[in-house]
């Protein structure tokens, strides 16, 4: 069975508009610690990045269009200290709060750094939504997107692999990546599969889904690739082992240990493109896992063998038998994941992103049916290409 989709996308986006599900909002209020009086012209800057904005007569700003992550936001106004708070976390679909007070310069000339904490309450949730960002996927036991969704509160996975949200059938989930959609219309399912390390934010939607998400009744899962910063960054991993088992009565074979019979290598590279002046960068990810199995046949008859009938006697019959008594896997499954971004900023307002994902996958499923004639039961092959280019303007650098 050949599963073949192919998805090449090119959107443009203008002036203060993005995909939905794409970036995330910051806002807040900034007020002068001593009198409780909102400040006026306060800059408010994300460190590392175009994105800022200044407050308003009433001390209130908002930064749209921002990616997700962790970022540190710098606040200044002249006669006042300045104040950096570290580790604030931007979501998906989501607005993070930031209210501060600014101290008189008389009173203090250093700078203060304050860590930021996540709300208990999230005042603009309106869905039940779970957010996993890099560092927590990082230190999950996890190898996958199915087996991180398995990991939250009403996702399951069924005996074949298929993923269910609050019961719901397989097919009534809808997967999107960057904020484009690559469910296939054949059944509903993933087209493509993306590595853990090339995520930079997932977040699944269990109920009451925003406008801007269609033909989703059970769930919404979506994806945020990463992409490279400002300085150069590289990961390489590389694990391998075998399926073992003292029930050696059931699993045919199971006691021939093969230390590389299940590996997995990936690695990752991203950071700025020499001779751009950080203006342009880079990430790129890939992923190999493959896996012999731990079920296995012998190949006592070949596919082509036959029956011999003698025509002048229907009882003489002779059965044509090729087989090597060869021990062979039943099922292997090898999948092949890689991911590619390049980030242009032309100028300090205009950002271009070109992602390319790309994924392939090769197995079978046991059948006891030919486990004396492997090479009779069928194998799979699943191939997704994702091509798309997004311009960002941003406007919003004050109130």
């Amino acid at each position: 069975m050949i599963k073949l989709s192919l998805h090449f996308l090119l959107f443009f986006v203008f002036i203060n508009t993005l995909f939905a599900g794409t970036t995330g909002k910051l806002s807040g209020k900034i007020i002068e610690a001593e009198s409780k009086e909102p400040l006026i012209g306060v800059n408010v800057i994300i460190e590392g990045t175009a994105f800022g904005a200044a407050t308003d007569v009433n001390g209130y700003f908002v930064i749209n269009n921002i990616p997700p992550g962790e970022y540190t936001v710098a606040i200044s106004a002249v006669g006042y200290q300045k104040k950096r708070i570290i580790k604030v976390k931007i979501s998906v679909d989501f607005t993070t709060k930031l209210d501060e007070e600014l101290s008189s310069e008389a009173i203090t000339i250093e700078t203060v750094v304050v860590e930021a904490k996540s709300p208990l309450i999230r005042t603009d949730l309106t869905s039940s939504q779970t957010t996993i960002d890099a560092q927590q996927i990082k230190n999950l036991p996890v190898e996958s997107i199915s087996q991180i969704l398995t990991l939250q509160a009403g996702v399951t996975q069924a005996p074949d692999g298929t993923i269910h949200i609050r019961g719901g059938r397989s097919s009534e989930i809808s997967y999107t990546v960057n904020g484009i959609s690559i469910s296939n219309p054949f059944d509903n399912s993933a087209s493509i599969s993306i590595a853990t390390n090339a995520i930079q934010e997932l977040s699944v939607i269990s109920g009451t889904f925003n406008a801007e998400y269609g033909n989703a009744m059970s769930g919404i899962v979506n994806t945020i690739t990463r992409e490279g910063g400002n300085s150069l960054t590289g990961e390489i991993s590389f694990y391998s082992g075998d399926h073992i088992s003292p029930r050696q009565s059931t699993f045919f074979n199971v006691e021939d240990v093969d230390p590389l019979s299940n590996y997995v290598a990936e690695f990752t590279l991203g950071g700025p493109i020499p001779f751009t002046g950080n203006d342009a960068s880079f990430f790129f990810s890939g992923r190999i896992d493959d896996d012999k199995g731990w079920l296995y046949g012998k190949r006592e008859y070949n596919i082509d063998d036959h029956v011999l009938i003698n025509p002048a006697d229907p009882n003489d019959i002779k059965l044509k038998r090729t087989g090597d008594n060869a021990v062979v896997e039943m099922n292997p499954s090898k999948e092949i994941s890689a991911t590619s971004k390049f980030t242009y900023k032309p100028t300090s307002t205009i950002k271009i992103n070109y992602d390319a994902i790309y994924s392939k996958s090769d197995y079978k499923i046991y059948s006891q049916d030919f486990k004396y004639n492997p090479e009779g039961t069928l194998g799979y092959h699943e191939q997704g290409l994702l091509n798309s280019v997004e311009l960002l303007v941003i406007m919003n650098r004050d109130c």
